[in-house]
């Protein structure tokens, strides 16, 4: 919550996807951390709930498809690391594709908290 304001100090991190994306329980429900940016939206679900959606199909309650991906192209995590996503997904230079490489969690987890508080401080429509 300090790195992310939209964060409340009562919020309960829970669980990380293979990005950095953080699922938190919040009075109850579960909400998700968009890490590149801060946000943070309901995932319109209890924890029951969410758990039931993760058994029920894992690959689109915990946007596993990066991660499915890059195991595709031959790439592998290692315990204590997330994926890296250059450029970021939440750029329009995405939308032209990423390339994803491995880093050690405390090294992509840093970059994205930056990322985000850059965002924030970008004007409404900015660059």
């Amino acid at each position: 919550h300090r790195l992310y304001p939209e964060v409340q100090p009562e919020d309960i991190p829970f669980a990380e996807d293979s990005l950095g994306d953080q699922f938190l329980l919040r009075e109850g429900n579960v909400w998700q951390l968009f890490a590149e940016t801060g946000e943070v939206e309901p995932v319109e679900a209890t924890f029951s709930e969410f758990m039931a959606n993760v058994q029920d199909d894992p690959g689109e309650t915990l946007g596993l498809h990066p991660l499915l991906q890059f195991q595709r192209d031959g790439g592998h995590l290692q315990p204590g690391q997330l994926l890296s996503a250059d450029p970021p997904f939440c750029t329009e230079e995405a939308e032209d594709g990423v390339t994803m490489s491995a880093v050690p969690s405390e090294v992509r987890r840093r970059s994205l908290a930056e990322l985000a508080a850059k965002m924030r401080d970008l004007p409404d429509g900015g660059d």
